[in-house]
């Protein structure tokens, strides 16, 4: 291949992830969108109990001791 053309390319691609990485801060700059704030409040715990559910997916709840852990930390929460 020809280096102006990956120079090109990697230019591009660099170009195109910080306009997507950048566009929210210069649409949303000192203004309180309701979609900003919607997901400022909801998505943070949403986050977590998902988190909590992967954490908790494969635990054999029902053989022998080996959710008691699991219990405790639950309740601990």
């Amino acid at each position: 291949m020809d280096i102006m053309y990956l120079i090109g390319f990697i230019a591009t691609m660099a170009a195109a992830t910080f306009a997507t990485r950048a566009l929210p801060f210069v649409l949303f700059h000192n203004q309180q969108h309701p979609v900003v704030l919607f997901l400022g409040r909801y998505l943070p715990p949403a986050v977590m109990a998902l988190l909590v559910m992967y954490c908790l997916k494969d635990v054999e709840w029902l053989s022998g001791n080996h959710g008691l852990p699991e219990i405790i930390s639950l309740s601990l929460v």
